[in-house]
């Protein structure tokens, strides 16, 4: 429901995009046209080309709210992350087409338009329509935490920039300073290029597993200590999966609390992460009786069959044997402590020497370390 509503709000900007971009073309070319301005003329049919970065948008964010499936088990955001860093080229190229045309200008004097009224008040209307395209867009693209969303964003900026240009051209050769237009047009792709990248070189770092960024970590820290049972954290992991913030964390708990209560701390830690941490989609919670990170394997220790079978070797004699209900075994520190439940005793059973018995009995065994006895 969420990816679906995601996408209808991306869908919507591009609609809106594509409406203005069709008016702003038609517009342009027309005037463009009428007054013998090939920048205004040209502008125009940029417009038009834009309107393929819209549906390009619809594209991506359709595809990318797809539910994760048996081919794809952590969804199909990555495909926006593709056609982001695809959309970051687009306004590249732009900004090579800026530049270009910024030399030609240079070099070309008759290529350098007149001053017209029309002209004027054509482009005054296609930079305020495109820097509200941009501002709405980028608001969007930020709402529903969506990088092409915000790509398209910066490329509507990109179309307000490059009509600027034209503008400057107009004003410049109305008082004769040509020669405004192309200086300003190369500083423009400039800056382009320098966004470009920027987004380019984000999104390659989320293709290959970048994690969150800092304050996100310290947040994540941050809420997991506040889970009653939680005794610590270790081998925190984050990565990002179009723009979603995908969690694998290590938390410390009692060793001699029950399975249930410790599935039950890691389900409160899950909830309470993605409640609290914008963004967060996907959270693994791994539950260890101790420091995983620290402590020594146990990869040569012995099974619970095997455990049981030597237990039984050496205890089966021992008093009140017959009344051992259950045995569990606590694997810590590289070493491993059987806590064994009896039924059926008398009340006045001494427990200390049944410890102490038992114990005795298993003192030679490799790993044992404690003992305890319950009644």
């Amino acid at each position: 429901m969420e990816n679906l509503k995601r996408y209808q709000q991306a869908k919507h900007t591009a609609i809106i995009g594509g409406i203005i971009n069709t008016l702003l073309g038609l517009l342009k070319i027309v005037f463009g046209f009428m007054t013998h301005s090939q920048a205004l003329f040209a502008d125009g049919i940029h417009s038009f080309a834009d309107i393929f970065a819209d549906i390009f948008v619809v594209i991506a964010t359709k595809a990318s709210s797809q539910a994760p499936d048996a081919s794809h088990p952590y969804g199909h955001e990555r495909i926006e992350t593709l056609f982001t860093i695809i959309l970051a080229l687009v306004l590249i190229f732009a900004g090579i087409y800026i530049a270009y045309d910024a030399v030609m200008h240079i070099m070309l004097p008759h290529s350098r338009q007149s001053a017209n009224i029309l002209s004027f008040i054509v482009i005054i209307i296609s930079i305020g329509a495109n820097e509200w395209l941009y501002r709405y867009t980028l608001r969007i693209g930020k709402k529903i935490k969506s990088e092409v969303v915000r790509a398209n964003a910066w490329h509507h900026r990109s179309d307000a920039l490059s009509s600027s240009i034209v503008l400057v051209g107009i004003i410049g050769s109305a008082f004769g300073f040509y020669y405004l237009d192309p200086i300003a047009a190369i500083l423009v792709a400039v800056l382009i290029f320098k966004m470009a990248l920027e987004m380019i070189w984000a999104n390659l770092h989320e293709l290959i597993d970048a994690s969150a960024d800092d304050e996100t970590i310290k947040q994540i820290i941050k809420w997991a200590k506040k889970v009653d049972g939680v005794l610590s954290i270790h081998k925190l992991r984050t990565r990002l999966l179009g723009g979603k913030v995908f969690i694998d964390i290590h938390i410390q708990v009692d060793p001699y609390i029950s399975v249930s209560e410790g599935h039950f701390i890691s389900r409160y830690v899950e909830i309470i992460l993605q409640k609290n941490i914008d963004n967060v989609k996907d959270v693994v919670v791994h539950i260890d009786s101790e420091d995983d990170s620290l402590a020594v394997s146990h990869v040569d220790q012995c099974s619970r069959e095997k455990i049981l079978q030597h237990f039984n070797e050496r205890c089966a004699s021992l008093t009140n044997f017959s009344q051992i209900q259950k045995i569990n075994i606590h694997y810590l520190n590289n070493q491993i402590d059987l806590e064994i439940f009896f039924t059926d005793i008398k009340q006045n059973s001494n427990k200390e020497k049944l410890q102490h018995e038992y114990s005795t009995a298993l003192k030679n065994f490799k790993y044992i370390n404690k003992i305890f006895v319950w009644i």
